[in-house]
């Protein structure tokens, strides 16, 4: 949003970047308050709260095709307790061990690599959702 109030749109994952880390204390206190406001209405009003984290096309019935559910294996920046609620809503369940948190030292790569290890998969086996998947590097 600043880049485009400061005419500066940026177009692509590269360019975002650099400028997301020069602008990284004003991103902290937005993220932040953005959790803040997200857990309120989550407590407050969880059917509000659910209606705004809705399933990508498809991305229901994909999940409902692999089964059993134990083979399934989610990594979530999200925090795990909202990722739990919302797919519980969807009635899906997974198994808790199955479950793991992105956070700033343990990306998204990193975590595929350690599942891949602990749970003995071949990654060529592996099926990848992601609602953006170059973040992924």
């Amino acid at each position: 949003m600043m880049a485009t109030d400061n005419g500066r749109p940026i177009t692509s994952q590269v360019e975002f970047d650099p400028y997301r880390e020069q602008h990284a204390s004003t991103r902290d206190r937005v993220r932040d308050l953005f959790y803040q406001m997200c857990a309120t209405l989550q407590t407050n009003n969880q059917t509000t709260w659910l209606a705004l984290s809705p399933n990508y096309a498809l991305q229901e019935n994909f999940l409902w095709a692999l089964k059993p559910p134990e083979s399934i294996h989610l990594v979530a920046t999200k925090d795990l307790v909202s990722v739990q609620i919302i797919l519980e809503s969807r009635y899906f369940f997974l198994y808790n061990e199955n479950t793991f948190q992105v956070t700033r030292t343990l990306r998204e790569l990193k975590s595929l690599q350690n599942i891949t290890r602990t749970a003995m998969l071949d990654p060529i086996k592996i099926h990848f959702l992601d609602d953006h998947p170059p973040t992924v590097k």
